[in-house]
């Protein structure tokens, strides 16, 4: 028997050789007739043997046509088996090797291809345009609606994992009437394992974009075990769902905080040692160590790390955009609440830094660029050799907190009345990014201005004056807001 050529997971060798029709060996299931071929695979097999065809074996269940869509049954009670077809017939990779029925046990490398889900599948549907199905974690968040927003208009089929504990249930309805499309939503945390693993087993996915996580960085200072356990227990979990269920694509949400404050600027990807001031910063290196770790043992594995600065801004049409619990921890939904009376004045905090006008400077981006970076990192890494990579996503220049306060100020025709107070611990003078990597390796850039960001938080804002937490102002309403 001519060994099998193993391409992202795909017993493709087999379907050239012989008529394929692969089956579970299942002591509890019925006789297997003659002619098919029979795999067996041990707990911890790295690879396929091929049972000698007069060997009478049992298999699970009555093979099923090779045009079958999806089928799958829960297996035994120990989880070891599953029915799995390809969600396509053929590989993108490999369009003349078609793939009949195959069982073989839940969560081996090789069966994932066999789930429409090998690496090569999605290259291929990257690479000509077809979607991925794209499981978003954090997806009712602020950077993880838009960049919904943005998979859907990519015709990337997406589904929606959120605890809601930093997001609004509204957030989805919202979605769903701005794309016109149903969005699935699963509403759990992420360290809940069994969950997370029945996700895996009941859906197929093709990749993850993964938001979900506390981030607040004064709140990680006082909280520390409460951020070490959310944001690393959700990550391991995630990953255990994706390596047992054949989902080998990864985009993980990191932050500029892993330069720490030692790097020179602009902040470029290879520097080393990463370090963080805050635990929420520490979550982040600590992940990206794990990640580069499972990338190093698993060669399948692809995964976009993408360090990010300042997302601001709204969508454009004014339906979602930046809701934060509470008080703001960031500049531009204060100022915005400011703005429109929420809030009485804005402190800024030291003007005495070595910058343009003595305060402090930092990289803003327009969430809605910071979307389409995800996605084109998606695409990106889901062709690439490479098992993991990263980019920063910037402008490449800063912007002082007074700059923004002006800026502000011009797009929403109203003052913001501020207060210079003391420094606060921990805040860097300046903060940038150097993006080369990303405008050549993706062919993305920044391209939307602070005035295009300010113009877009402030309709959000005028039409949410309070968030989600009730209807939208009709933008009429709205507008006679600003002019008033």
């Amino acid at each position: 028997m001519p060994a099998a050529d193993v391409v992202g997971g795909a017993l493709v060798g087999w379907a050239v050789l012989v008529p394929l029709t692969v089956v579970l060996v299942d002591a509890a299931a019925d006789e297997v007739e003659a002619g098919e071929l029979v795999v067996e695979i041990g707990e911890d097999a790295d690879e396929p043997r091929a049972l000698p065809k007069a060997r009478t074996r049992r298999k699970a269940a009555t093979a099923m046509p090779a045009t079958a869509t999806v089928a799958r049954t829960k297996g035994s009670a120990d989880r070891r088996s599953a029915l799995c077809l390809p969600t396509l017939t053929t590989c993108h990779a490999h369009p003349s090797r078609a793939l009949n029925l195959v069982r073989i046990r839940a969560g081996h490398r090789l069966c994932r291809a066999l789930r429409g889900r090998c690496r090569q599948a999605a290259r291929g549907r990257a690479a000509y345009g077809g979607g991925m199905r794209v499981l978003v974690s954090g997806g009712a968040g602020y950077i993880g609606s838009h960049t919904v927003v943005h998979l859907l208009a990519a015709g990337h089929d997406v589904v929606v994992v959120d605890s809601f504990a930093n997001a609004n249930p509204a957030v989805m309805a919202r979605l769903e009437a701005l794309t016109g499309t149903d969005i699935p939503v699963h509403a759990f945390d992420l360290t809940d394992k069994d969950k997370t693993e029945r996700l895996f087993a009941s859906e197929p996915f093709d990749a993850v974009i993964h938001f979900a996580g506390l981030k607040a960085v004064g709140e990680s200072v006082d909280r520390p075990l409460d951020y070490y356990e959310n944001n690393l227990e959700s990550t391991f979990s995630l990953l255990r769902g994706m390596r047992r269920h054949g989902c080998s694509t990864l985009v993980f949400s990191s932050s500029a905080t892993v330069y720490g404050d030692q790097a020179p600027l602009p902040y470029q990807e290879d520097y080393e040692p990463l370090q963080a001031t805050n635990p929420y910063g520490r979550t982040k290196v600590m992940i990206e160590h794990v990640l580069r770790d499972v990338a190093h043992i698993d060669p399948e594995m692809r995964i976009a790390v993408l360090r990010y600065f300042n997302p601001v801004g709204a969508h454009p049409s004014g339906t979602i955009g930046e809701d934060p619990q509470g008080i703001p921890n960031n500049l531009m939904p204060f100022i915005a609440q400011v703005a429109v009376g929420r809030r009485d004045r804005l402190s800024v905090f030291g003007d005495d830094y070595p910058t343009t006008d003595g305060t402090c400077e930092r990289d803003y981006i327009h969430v809605e660029d910071l979307a389409a970076g995800h996605v084109a990192a998606l695409n990106r890494i889901a062709m690439s050799d490479q098992p993991i990579r990263t980019w920063n996503l910037g402008t490449g220049q800063g912007t002082s907190v007074l700059e923004m306060v002006h800026a502000f100020e011009r797009a929403s025709g109203r003052e913001v009345p501020y207060d210079v107070v003391a420094r606060r611990t921990g805040d860097l003078p300046a903060s940038w990014a150097d993006p080369t990597r990303a405008n050549s390796e993706l062919g993305w850039r920044a391209e939307k201005s602070i005035d295009d960001m300010c113009v877009d938080t402030w309709r959000w804002q005028s039409q949410n004056p309070r968030g989600y937490e009730v209807p939208a102002v009709e933008p009429a309403v709205a507008a006679g807001q600003v002019d008033g």
